[in-house]
């Protein structure tokens, strides 16, 4: 038997479980990445908007970094105008869930985020103004560290 399978089929289980922390039951997951974290494309049955599920690696991070993560990422919109996949809260108002499943050693932290639309880039696009907007949100993302006030948990 093939562990390391075994192990992503449970994470993959795992992230069915974590749907019901939003009320997304049945809806389909399809892996799209799966580094420290397995990040999920969510597709909710009916007319739902398609959002994003990550599964985070037991013991990379700290819940707090997690929502310091989470909290950066809204004040970046709300205050920088950088757009930013936003968290979605669960039904508890909590962003970040922690989730468990019997094939799996200990909990795993779980968050949901808007989905955003985007395209890679093909090889042959000539990528001047891409690299300009990109200069453009990593100067804005610089100076809004300068000041942001963090949060607590931080």
């Amino acid at each position: 038997m093939n562990t390391a399978k075994s192990h992503d089929d449970q994470i993959e289980n795992l992230a069915h479980v974590a749907l019901r922390c939003w009320s997304l039951e049945g809806a389909a997951l399809r892996l799209l990445n799966r580094s420290e974290d397995s990040t999920y494309l969510v597709t909710p049955e009916g007319a739902g908007a398609r959002v994003i599920l990550r599964v985070h690696r037991a013991g990379y991070h700290t819940i707090n970094g997690i929502k310091t993560e989470l909290a950066w990422m809204r004040a970046l919109q709300a205050e920088a105008g950088v757009t930013t996949p936003q968290a979605i809260a669960g039904l508890d108002g909590e962003d970040v869930q922690t989730v468990s499943h019997p094939g799996l050693d200990g909990a795993r932290q779980c968050a949901l985020f808007e989905f955003i639309e985007g395209t890679e880039p093909a090889q042959d696009e000539d990528l001047r103004a891409p690299f300009k907007q990109l200069g453009e949100v990593t100067a804005h993302t610089h100076n809004h560290t300068e000041h942001w006030h963090r949060p607590p948990f931080f």
